[in-house]
């Protein structure tokens, strides 16, 4: 598979992580992850297993996060072989505290495997920040 492929698959797969956030339907959200996936989030919460992503998701959108809207935006990807690629990307949560211009942003990495005829899934997917080099 080439490397354009690969890119618009994980875009794709970006896509639907985004629109499942965006619908506040956790269990499509977390079903973009493999069955033992692994999510660390921006806080740095890590959630192990969809079922554990599920249910972090479910509270953060039914909670805090609730009215949110998610878009990943992939910048690079990797191919690793024909099972397994990476993308890394900024992730950009808006509408916090009901504040549509207020936006919290992260660096993200995902690991991506295929998944049979279902295609592309997120094996790993971690959120992250630089921190700023001294001058």
């Amino acid at each position: 598979m080439h490397d354009t492929n690969i890119r618009e698959s994980l875009t794709r797969l970006a896509q639907a992580v985004d629109a499942a956030y965006n619908d506040a339907d956790a269990a499509k959200m977390a079903d973009c992850w493999t069955e033992n996936g692994l999510n660390v989030n921006p806080f740095g919460d890590r959630f192990e297993g969809r079922a554990s992503i599920e249910a972090d998701l479910r509270e953060a959108l039914n909670g805090f996060m609730k009215g949110t809207q998610h878009e990943l935006t992939i910048t690079d990807v990797a191919c690793l072989d024909d099972q397994t690629a990476s993308a890394d990307g900024i992730a950009t949560i808006t509408g916090i505290s009901g504040d549509p211009s207020e936006a919290l942003t992260s660096d993200f990495s995902m690991v991506c495997s295929r998944d049979g005829d279902r295609g592309w899934r997120v094996a790993q997917m971690r959120a992250y920040r630089f921190i700023p080099k001294h001058t």
